[in-house]
């Protein structure tokens, strides 16, 4: 039996590869980092996949050190990362830990010029994909001379951000922009200004061997994190011949090998795809790509083996996957109109109905996560309503 550790292993990218090779028999461990209790850890190990057998934790300020020790206790065959930070990390690293373990990460370098978005918008708009207006801000003092030839409003990000952090839209008088970078950033570390495009998100998820493409997913984001943006709590495969053609392109730009996740948007006004950052990471819907036919952490555990990977251009059509606690969190929490809200949770219940439509549930066979993610939400909703009746009642004795 084939072993595999995998870092940051309680997120919903982890989860997917969990299940995936869990179910072809490999033997599945955790690496996390110590929460702030020991209560919260085995809250954490309680809910965690069936397919799990061990999780093993580390202090913050030891990480690397925790991880070589865990890699030359276990002998694992492979090691997977479920979030961007782990996966930059283990390909920083990929010499050193490349002593005990098949590191499931590209070369560091590329994984950079992807990763940072100046590079990688610079690079991609050099080969010809079509890549938002986008101006980098030299300094604070600059922008009082030098402003952004194209108007607002703008999309504010920072060029090594990830999972949408940071991210803000601004909508103000381009004259206000100095004022608002003064107030609101600091001179070391100044984000970059993009053009705001409006349309559809969509993403490409894709698995590549020395550039040659052996299966991309094209997917349309139906709900997001923020309902007007943000990561996919509900998507759907699609056909895109223009998303497919572009991701092809970016593949043999990078001479790229293993697994990659590219974002998009559609801008409605002149009918093209647009690029807007690529991820060097399993993705978030890592289990929407692998149930429409692509189980592309097994494909890694084939390319670090040698092993050949048959080149797969099919895949369902149409699938809809359904983050359930994610899109619970999403109407919870934010904010809209009550038209808008009863939309919203109308279309929340008649998904149930609908029996194409997956979810992250997985209620007759591994339902502990899903569990767990609905317990950690009723505790947080709970905690929010007893600090505001503990402020209401500090307010009325006042």
């Amino acid at each position: 039996m084939k072993s595999v550790l995998i870092l940051n292993g309680y997120t919903r990218n982890s989860l997917a590869i969990t299940r995936s090779l869990g179910k072809l028999n490999f033997k599945v461990d955790l690496f996390s980092k110590k929460e702030y209790s020991s209560k919260e850890d085995r809250f954490n190990r309680k809910f965690a996949s069936k397919f799990v057998n061990n999780v093993f934790l580390f202090a913050k300020d030891k990480k690397l050190e925790t991880l070589i020790d865990t890699l030359q206790k276990g002998n694992y065959d492979y090691l997977f990362a479920g979030g961007t930070a782990d996966s930059l990390f283990i390909s920083e690293n990929k010499e050193l830990l490349g002593k005990y373990v098949k590191v499931v990460a590209e070369d560091f370098d590329k994984m950079l010029r992807v990763h940072d978005k100046t590079i990688s918008n610079s690079e991609l708009r050099s080969i010809g994909i079509p890549v938002p207006e986008t101006f980098e801000v030299k300094s604070l003092q600059s922008l009082k001379t030098e402003l952004p030839p194209f108007n607002p409003p703008y999309i504010l990000k920072f060029s090594d951000s990830y999972a949408s952090k940071g991210l803000e839209v601004f909508d103000g008088h381009k004259a206000d922009l100095y004022s608002h970078f003064l107030n609101n950033y600091q001179e070391q570390y100044l984000p970059i200004i993009q053009q705001k495009i409006e349309g559809d998100l969509f993403d490409s998820t894709c698995f590549a061997v020395n550039g040659e493409p052996m299966g991309i997913l094209c997917q349309k984001r139906i709900l997001t994190a923020w309902i007007n943006g943000g990561g996919g709590i509900i998507n759907r495969t699609i056909s895109s011949p223009e998303i497919r053609r572009y991701t092809e392109q970016i593949l043999k730009h990078y001479n790229w090998n293993g697994h990659l996740e590219i974002d998009w948007i559609h801008n409605k006004m002149e009918n093209t795809f647009y690029f807007l950052e690529m991820n060097p990471k399993y993705w978030g819907t890592t289990q929407l790509t692998i149930d429409a036919g692509y189980n592309f952490p097994f494909w890694s555990t084939k390319l670090l083996d040698g092993s050949d990977i048959e080149k797969c251009e099919e895949y369902k059509i149409g699938i809809t996957y359904r983050w359930v606690d994610d899109e619970l969190a999403t109407l919870i929490w934010n904010r809209y109109g009550v038209i808008k809200g009863l939309k919203f949770w109308t279309l929340f219940f008649l998904r149930f109905l609908n029996p194409k439509i997956h979810t992250n549930m997985y209620l007759f066979s591994d339902p502990r996560p899903f569990i767990g993610l609905l317990t950690k939400m009723a505790m947080r909703i709970f905690n929010d309503k007893k600090k505001k009746i503990a402020l209401l009642l500090k307010t009325k004795n006042v």
